[in-house]
């Protein structure tokens, strides 16, 4: 809960939020070059006996992460660092496009939670090379966040898709 006291992270936490960006990196490159079967297979697999919605897990992650600007606010490197990692993969499943997987982004949560990260300073990140509090790392995952936006509507299918994001704060992107 966001209202308890907010600790650091230990170790073995650490370590995992790093597995969990290398394991989004991984799966980014299946979808590199806008490759349409594995962007589809991310989501569903239509000869296996069960399916695993991968991009939908990716959405959960992200959501999880960024749905409050409190813990935006609390995050140090390694968690925006695997936040950009599930911007990444995202955007790289809805390229090309996907139209499948850009439905499931913007029916998501996700729209709402890019907002927060538009909106978030991350004042804990540690100074990059200028001496600047994670500049470069806080553009980064600004910079993602609004690409994300864009490939969702890349030749967008259905007009739901275009007024939902349509409702996102064009001056939040601009700013950025």
């Amino acid at each position: 809960c966001l209202t308890e006291k907010f600790e650091r992270m230990d170790s073995p936490v650490v370590k995992e939020y790093g597995n969990c960006g290398q394991t989004f990196n991984v799966i980014q490159q299946l979808c590199e070059g806008h490759n349409a079967t594995n962007q589809d297979l991310l989501r569903e697999q239509p000869t296996a006996s069960g399916n695993i919605n991968i991009v939908h897990l990716g959405v959960d992650m992200l959501v999880f992460a960024a749905e409050s600007t409190l813990r935006l606010q609390r995050m140090d490197n390694i968690e925006v660092e695997s936040v950009q990692a599930s911007l990444q993969f995202l955007i790289e499943s809805v390229q090309g496009p996907c139209p499948k997987n850009q439905e499931l982004i913007v029916a998501s949560d996700a729209v709402h939670v890019l907002k927060n990260i538009l909106s978030a300073e991350f004042p804990n990140l540690a100074p990059d090379e200028a001496e600047r509090p994670g500049a470069r790392l806080k553009h980064k995952v600004w910079k993602s966040s609004i690409l994300l936006l864009m490939s969702c509507l890349e030749q967008r299918r259905k007009k739901s898709q275009e007024d939902k994001v349509g409702h996102f704060n064009r001056t939040t992107c601009t700013e950025r």
